[in-house]
């Protein structure tokens, strides 16, 4: 099942979170920004030299382009997140984080265009990459969109049920379900989980496959704290 020792340090670190956000006044705004961009920016340039590595290293340029961009992606929405929570300080604080998420949009943006640059390089190609290539699980998964239907009770019951395939990490899978929004599919899950792996190291996650993926979705609907729905419905 899902680890309960680190799903309680998850919940320890979120209430020092939700602390601080709540002592916090429009005053402190500045300094709490000036944090969360400049770490933010430090991680996504990590993800960015990752990215880049990726096209370097891989001799399918086709899959590596679209590697890299999850890991952009992935890393854009992570600090995207990270900025929205700087809006709960004050509604007089609105306006600025807007400005924060369009310079975050504009990074990621100038992150994508060298991503595309440096396949063209690597594939010796002035063309764009061909379509993504899915396997049949890969293709499987994004016909499925897990959404959350349990709650607090049902977890407290019902989270043991949840059973990753073994050798795949118990705190990864428990992050992987928690990026569950009713809006993305299987396979966005997957990209997220993947992009995480390659940012952490495989020494931390191990590797993580679409067969891992879809197995814990499966496994996650038979607890019947998530229902798997189809993909555009």
């Amino acid at each position: 099942g899902i680890d309960r020792t680190q799903l309680g340090r998850n919940a320890v670190s979120a209430a020092l979170i939700a602390y601080t956000m709540a002592r916090a006044d429009s005053g402190s705004f500045a300094v709490l920004a000036a944090e969360t961009i400049g770490r933010g920016e430090a991680r996504l340039g990590r993800n960015v030299g990752t990215a880049l590595q990726l096209i370097a290293s891989w001799p399918n340029k086709a899959a590596a382009y679209y590697a890299a961009a999850d890991q952009v992606h992935y890393a854009a929405d992570r600090e995207r997140k990270a900025i929205r929570s700087l809006g709960g300080i004050s509604p007089r604080t609105s306006s600025r984080v807007e400005a924060l998420l369009a310079a975050l949009d504009r990074r990621e943006a100038d992150a994508m265009r060298e991503v595309l640059a440096a396949y063209r390089d690597a594939a010796r190609t002035a063309q764009a990459p061909p379509a993504r290539a899915l396997s049949a699980t890969e293709a499987e998964l994004a016909t499925v969109r897990p959404v959350l239907v349990g709650g607090p009770k049902e977890f407290l019951f019902h989270r043991d049920d949840i059973v990753a395939d073994s050798g795949v990490n118990e705190y990864l899978s428990s992050q992987l379900l928690a990026t569950v929004d009713g809006v993305r599919t299987g396979l966005d899950l997957y990209h997220i989980a993947a992009a995480e792996v390659r940012e952490a190291g495989t020494q931390f996650y191990g590797e993580i496959t679409p067969d891992n993926v879809l197995h814990l979705l499966r496994s996650a609907e038979h607890s019947k704290l998530f229902r798997l729905d189809r993909a555009g419905q």
